[in-house]
């Protein structure tokens, strides 16, 4: 997942872009650039991504990003997601 803002507020905030959760869609979090974090999710989760409907998929996170870096995180310009294990470019 990547999600994309304007800038990186959580540095505004003293966070460095990067966390580790247990028991969330998102395993963990790290930037990537400027107002960019991208997550990963974890592998016991994979099986029922891709059966979750795709409105899930995009809150779900969002909430979960909200829940680490702050209201402001509910608001990315953008959000990716990409089932790197399904998808036949990434070869799994």
């Amino acid at each position: 997942m990547v999600f994309a803002y304007p800038d990186s507020f959580w540095e505004d905030q003293g966070q460095n872009g990067c966390s580790y959760a247990e028991a969330c869609y998102m395993g963990g979090t790290w930037p990537q650039r400027e107002g960019m974090v991208s997550a990963l999710v974890p592998p016991e989760l994979f099986a029922p991504m891709p059966a979750t409907a795709p409105g899930l998929l995009q809150n779900e996170p969002i909430n979960e990003a909200a829940a680490i870096f702050g209201e402001q995180a509910r608001r990315p310009e953008a959000f990716f997601l990409c089932h790197r294990c399904i998808d036949p470019l990434t070869e799994g």
